[in-house]
């Protein structure tokens, strides 16, 4: 049989052939066309603020899962120089809402924190910032007033890596116990007017102010350098021994704060109408769990050499409680490891490293003699 010969025009069967085959190339590229813009939609509204709304149908600041990215515009070469906690920076705070529409929010900046503050400690100050009330009405920080903002203590991956650690701290105490402080991790780009070489893009994230705490729950804030041992509510208190404990975490106090400071070092505490005392935990980058170079390292009245090794410092009037609690605490293990494995930015190695550190603890939950050892028979009085 000869084979058949294209002389230039193609036969119709050919053309027949050529003309299905040509639609559905078209066909299969119009429906990728729309495939690949949809993709290109979700991922631009990665963009915009990607948080959740809160059951309630409203934005809470405090519900999401994944880093809000704004930008943050101030005099940061200023106040990383002078580090003045007494004086504040005009500032403006944007990000994209929902409907795409950029939100711009007049803001002061001041510096906070006592070891971070440090200039031979860290790169950059710690902030607060300051909302103004008739601004932040049906936006993101709707019922907001001042916020801690945590940043990066340097450039580098190590310093992003210690914020990270330190975020999920406040998510795993907040597994333990329902009376603690929310945090919004955030992807900030710190835009300064005044110097624009040194814009920088880094984590940092938000904490929820602790009076937010208290009116929420119908409580009050200490406002005395101490407290009595016995006013501190037992179930509250060995809770936030037990994360402690977990985490690595020996710097705080129950009872006083630093000279010149309200109670409690590195607590705040809210009490109730019968006078109750609950200690809330919060800074934790001199612990275990974050490992920071730049931490101090555990107090010398305390013995344990570094920050990784575990010491229980809960009060003994309450050492009854632990074993009831460590029973609901064992149910939080999975959660707990969930949250580490989820955290956005964390490295492989750090996810690693945390998971190993909170499966030692857990596994030395399960031997009632190393409870009786290493937890009850540490306990202070």
């Amino acid at each position: 049989m000869a084979p058949i010969a294209f002389t230039g025009e193609r036969p119709p069967a050919f053309q027949q052939v050529f003309s299905l085959f040509s639609s559905l190339v078209l066909s299969c590229s119009k429906h990728l066309l729309i495939l690949v813009c949809t993709l290109w939609a979700m991922a631009s509204s990665a963009f915009l603020y990607s948080g959740e709304i809160h059951p309630s149908g409203n934005p809470d600041l405090f519900y999401s899962s994944e880093p809000i990215p704004i930008t943050l515009r101030g005099p940061f070469s200023e106040i990383d120089r002078e580090r003045d906690k007494s004086k504040e920076y005009a500032g403006a705070l944007e990000y994209t809402n929902f409907e795409g529409d950029r939100v711009s929010l007049d803001v002061k900046l001041s510096a906070r924190g006592n070891w971070r503050l440090r200039t031979n400690q860290c790169r950059h100050a710690q902030l607060w910032i300051n909302l103004k009330k008739n601004q932040v009405a049906d936006t993101l920080f709707a019922g907001q007033d001042k916020l801690k903002m945590v940043v990066q203590c340097s450039i580098g991956s190590n310093s992003e890596q210690w914020l990270l650690k330190e975020e999920l701290a406040y998510k795993i105490f907040n597994e333990f116990s329902d009376l603690g402080l929310r945090t919004q991790l955030l992807q900030v780009n710190f835009e300064d007017p005044d110097n624009p070489r040194k814009q920088r893009s880094q984590y940092a994230f938000l904490i929820e102010h602790h009076k937010s705490v208290a009116t929420i729950n119908g409580m009050e804030t200490e406002s005395e350098p101490s407290i009595k041992m016995r006013s501190l509510d037992a179930h509250q208190t060995t809770l936030v021994a037990l994360f402690a404990n977990l985490i690595g975490h020996t710097d705080f106090s129950f009872f006083e704060g630093a000279p010149d400071d309200k109670c409690c070092h590195n607590m705040k505490i809210l009490f109730n109408e019968e006078g109750v005392r609950f200690p809330i935990p919060y800074d934790f980058d001199n612990t275990g769990w974050v490992s920071a170079d730049y931490a101090a390292g555990p107090s010398p009245n305390i013995p344990i050499k570094t920050t990784k090794e575990r010491i229980y410092r809960g009060l003994c009037i309450h050492k009854e409680h632990v074993a009831p609690l460590i029973t609901g605490i064992e149910q939080k293990e999975a959660a707990i490891r969930r949250l580490v494995s989820h955290q956005p930015g964390l490295s492989y190695r750090n996810k690693k490293r945390l998971s190993r550190y909170t499966e030692e603890w857990f596994a030395s939950l399960q031997d009632p003699t190393t409870v009786r050892a290493d937890l009850v028979s540490s306990c202070r009085y």
